[in-house]
């Protein structure tokens, strides 16, 4: 079993290769993360999810949240995941991917003399309806071009390989609480990532 504890002053943000390698411990063995809990983040509005006040006014400069999550799919057969909420206040939100799938690559040649692909790392932003185009029980929700973009971000992480789809580990902020030069630097990401030539959902 993985376990992990932060003394005091210390915070908890991996980088890319780490969040793939716990997420892989998680995929092949069932192993459990302190400090990542299991929770399907795409049923759940972001200041709903654990640790996360509705407000949001708690929320320190660059703090980060991470949750491992099952991919629901819209329809048994299908590869489409499910990211549509079930409905706060606001009726109903979607996370929406702003991006296409940027490749992670270990660091290790193969025989070709080329690094292996060990994940994706997908971008995506937190939507909302308007006011008055809430979505009602069991009707349709609204368009991707009428709904409204909040300051959620997700970073959701994938392991290569089929077999290995079933479970994401997320990364959660708020925009709003980064510096300048942080929304800086993820836009300037989310445009070299839409030149990926991998799927986007």
């Amino acid at each position: 079993m993985m376990k992990a504890f932060l003394p005091p002053g210390f915070r908890f943000d991996p980088e890319d290769k780490t969040l793939l390698a716990i997420l892989e411990e998680k995929v092949e063995d069932g192993a459990k993360f302190s400090l990542i809990p299991e929770v399907d983040v795409y049923k759940t509005e972001p200041w709903l999810l654990p640790g996360i006040q509705k407000d949001h006014s708690h929320l320190k400069d660059r703090e980060r949240f991470y949750f491992f999550s099952r991919e629901l799919r819209m329809n048994k057969n299908g590869k489409r995941p499910r990211r549509t909420t079930d409905g706060d206040v606001i009726n109903g939100g979607k996370w929406i991917a702003n991006s296409g799938d940027k490749k992670i690559f270990n660091e290790e040649l193969d025989h070709n003399n080329k690094k292996k692909i060990i994940g994706f790392r997908k971008s995506l932003n937190f939507l909302i309806p308007p006011a008055n185009k809430t979505r009602e029980k069991n009707k349709i929700s609204p368009k991707k071009k009428d709904m409204i973009k909040t300051e959620w971000i997700m970073h959701e992480y994938t392991l290569s390989g089929e077999e290995f789809q079933e479970w994401a580990v997320c990364r959660i902020k708020n925009k709003a609480k980064e510096p300048k030069e942080d929304h800086q630097q993820q836009e300037q990401e989310q445009q070299q990532e839409g030149e990926e030539d991998h799927h986007q959902d």
